[in-house]
């Protein structure tokens, strides 16, 4: 997400969300901290991936929206710390197939971006009758399953 040219609560919406992402995303504040270096982030974890920046960015949108539909522009401050609970590595299961092929490989394709966003949008709380017909048979096509709404 970024903002419109001009629009101070935009600005001020993405400058909160990035901000947040950065307290979310473990491997983003070990990175911060110099605790890892940003090839051992990229090495080891989906945290620093392209599929990953774009989906976080359009999490960012839908969250955008959101606050202007319901007027409460700091909620997804709240709602951010959700993803502070997942598992960045590649190795974590969740990722498979999501963005991570069988051989331990990225996927980056606009389906893999929107199957990542899915993930993220389940995880921080948005209920399953609030995903389109297409994500889901997204899921199911790609994952074989609607998993991602159960544990969200």
């Amino acid at each position: 997400m970024k903002p419109a040219l001009g629009d101070e609560a935009d600005f001020k919406f993405c400058q909160t969300f990035w901000l947040g992402l950065t307290d979310a995303i473990a491997p983003w504040g070990e990175l911060l901290d110099d605790d890892r270096t940003p090839s051992s982030v990229r090495e080891h974890t989906v945290a620093a991936h392209g599929v990953t920046l774009h989906a976080l960015g359009e999490l960012g949108k839908y969250l955008g929206e959101t606050a202007k539909l319901s007027g409460n522009h700091n909620s997804h401050e709240k709602l951010l710390k959700k993803l502070s609970g997942i598992d960045w590595h590649k190795t974590n299961p969740d990722w498979l197939h999501r963005v991570i092929d069988s051989n331990g490989g990225m996927l980056s394709k606009r389906h893999n971006v929107k199957l990542m966003l899915n993930y993220f949008k389940a995880k921080i709380g948005v209920p399953e009758k609030n995903f389109s017909k297409a994500d889901k048979e997204l899921e199911t096509v790609h994952i074989g399953n609607l998993g991602v709404f159960e544990h969200g």
